[in-house]
């Protein structure tokens, strides 16, 4: 008994071992990143839902200007400008359009693998207590704007959409932004 007790210890531990440092060696399928910047809101002026890539910083300055002061030509240019170094950097912005009860979206992971990023989103929901007032706070514009390394890659976003707060989070294909080209001297 002894010796089959020290026989399976001498071939089956070893190979326990060996096939943990197997897996602990292998490089994940995905890597992770994290936004360089997010920023968002329950108000925005873009009334219609989207989501966008941008990558330069002419689209990034109409888009920032419609956010803050609407699609008007004649509306004031009084608002807080954001400028990003788009050789280096691009903005993911998710726009919620015309809705209720959203502050916002958030980002909870981004995954990068070899020909797409993973982008998973939270939207920022909230409920409201019934007091007079409240309906004040019904109606939104959620939107989120994310600064993340620039990447030419297919983009996946998933949306979170559990149905209760306290629910795990349920991740649902939302959109894909394709992949774009390589400008010169990139």
């Amino acid at each position: 008994m002894r010796r089959q007790l020290a026989l399976i210890a001498i071939v089956v531990i070893p190979g326990i071992v060996v096939s943990l440092r197997t897996l602990a060696q292998e490089p994940k399928a995905d890597s992770a990143l994290k936004p360089l910047v997010t920023h968002h809101g329950r108000l925005s002026k873009v009334v219609e839902p989207r989501i966008v890539r941008i990558t330069n910083d002419r689209e990034w300055q109409a888009l920032w200007r419609e956010h803050n002061v609407g699609k008007s030509k004649d509306a004031p240019d009084e608002y807080a400008r954001m400028e990003f170094d788009f050789d280096r950097v691009m903005v993911i912005a998710v726009f919620q359009g015309e809705g209720i009860l959203c502050g916002g979206y958030d980002v909870d992971s981004i995954a990068e693998a070899k020909d797409r990023l993973r982008l998973r989103v939270r939207p920022l929901y909230y409920q409201l207590a019934g007091r007079p007032g409240d309906e004040k706070l019904l109606g939104s514009s959620g939107w989120g704007v994310f600064v993340i390394p620039r990447s030419n890659k297919k983009i996946v976003l998933e949306k979170d959409v559990k149905g209760m707060v306290t629910d795990p989070p349920k991740w649902k294909k939302w959109t894909t932004l394709p992949a774009i080209e390589p400008t010169r001297g990139r």
